[in-house]
């Protein structure tokens, strides 16, 4: 999780934009692909986003933690940041996400999940005893949510935020990774998942 709320829980687990010059256009791995049924989807769906992305500390609470849990799904808690809640509160299941290593020698993407239960009270905020406990939640009107999430795959190789900054000026100009990086949860559009996804095949 990011500095500006509390990490990944163990037990669950307005800048301009930037035009994307000729030669990245062309250098994109999937350039000369039409579109995806997943993007065209997304461009007549007013429901908001079907792609996210959930940063987490891989020492806080890893991949590997995320495959221990029952099914290999875990609640993911911990969040304290009043947007990115309303993003998990508009997850439904099915919807795909990143998942993404942050403050870590090496961040970036490393493995695929699934959102497997809607948004739920995240009762960590109401237990005194536990470290993402918040005095301000009030039982009868909770204020923390979380969704579950289950374990996809582990990408074939992990995709670096250097690597995904090669394309800020281009295909990933307005990704939310680069625009509110201090969100743990996050947007992806159909568009940047797809183009995403392609570079997994492609060599570092």
């Amino acid at each position: 999780a990011e500095p500006a709320e509390a990490p990944k829980a163990k037990k669950a687990a307005t800048k301009k934009d930037a035009k994307a010059p000729k030669q990245a256009k062309k250098a994109s791995p999937i350039a000369t692909k039409k579109v995806s049924a997943a993007a065209k989807v997304q461009d007549c769906d007013d429901t908001g986003p079907k792609f996210w992305l959930f940063k987490s500390e891989p020492d806080e609470y890893g991949v590997d933690d995320l495959r221990k849990e029952k099914n290999e799904t875990g609640f993911w808690d911990g969040v304290r940041n009043l947007q990115a809640r309303n993003f998990m509160q508009r997850m439904k299941v099915g919807d795909q996400g990143f998942f993404y290593y942050s403050s870590c020698k090496v961040p970036g993407i490393v493995a695929l999940v699934d959102v497997a239960k809607e948004a739920a009270v995240d009762q960590s905020a109401l237990d005194p005893k536990h470290k993402y406990y918040d005095p301000k939640s009030d039982p009868a009107k909770p204020k923390w949510y979380g969704v579950e999430l289950k374990f996809k795959r582990q990408l074939k190789r992990q995709i670096t935020l250097t690597e995904l900054k090669e394309y800020k000026e281009g295909p990933l100009a307005k990704m939310s990774l680069f625009n509110s990086f201090r969100l743990s949860v996050q947007p992806v559009t159909a568009e940047e998942w797809d183009f995403i996804m392609a570079l997994e095949d492609k060599d570092a």
